[in-house]
């Protein structure tokens, strides 16, 4: 090949590359800095959900019942709900009889139980209790919200009571080598803490 044409063909090259170098460098770092930027941002929110939802921090934020304008937050149903199967069973251990007898397991999941005694719409152990926990959080937000429209506050021998019981569930947990949030979710579901166990009392 002569000098002349090669010295044409690598002009054509340095031409097409020029032309076409201009909008690959001005897109693809654009292009590129834009999918990074939106994989990041995806990968961080994922990963905050995911956080939330391991400590319990969403269980605090979202509503599961609303009784006149205020939220009841999944952590404080949890709580109530929970409150409620240890108050049932405590009151059948009082009569001399065993939640077994019914039909109750604690060992099982509630959803998963059939509920014995027969009440319409409730099919399963869990059901009865939701509605039973729904029930008294609605009558008894009712009455904190009556109360505390009339400027009604806890006497100051119930608020010593209750900070005297914190205080021995605090002297447990330090006992036991366990914070008493991490204590009150193991024990009232995912979000409860001592803050929400005090609200919910």
């Amino acid at each position: 090949m002569s000098s002349s044409k090669k010295k044409k063909l690598r002009k054509e090259d340095e031409l097409l590359n020029t032309s076409n170098e201009p909008i690959i460098r001005k897109h693809m770092p654009r292009a590129l800095v834009i999918l990074t930027a939106f994989t990041a941002v995806i990968t961080v929110l994922f990963m905050a959900f995911l956080i939330s939802l391991s400590t319990g921090s969403l269980h605090r934020i979202v509503p599961a019942l609303k009784v006149g304008s205020e939220n009841i937050s999944v952590a404080e149903y949890n709580f109530d709900y929970y409150n409620n199967v240890t108050n049932y069973v405590s009151t059948m251990e009082n009569y001399g009889m065993k939640a077994e007898s019914i039909g109750l397991d604690l060992n099982k999941p509630l959803s998963e139980q059939k509920y014995s005694i027969g009440a319409p719409g409730i099919s399963t152990w869990d059901d009865y209790f939701k509605k039973q926990t729904t029930t008294s959080i609605k009558s008894t937000m009712q009455l904190y919200l009556a109360a505390k429209a009339d400027g009604v506050k806890l006497p100051e021998a119930k608020q010593k009571e209750l900070d005297e019981s914190f205080k021995n569930l605090e002297e447990y947990c330090k006992n036991s080598n366990i914070s008493v949030d991490k204590y009150l979710a193991q024990n009232y579901g995912k979000g409860v803490t001592e803050n929400i166990a005090r609200k919910s009392i």
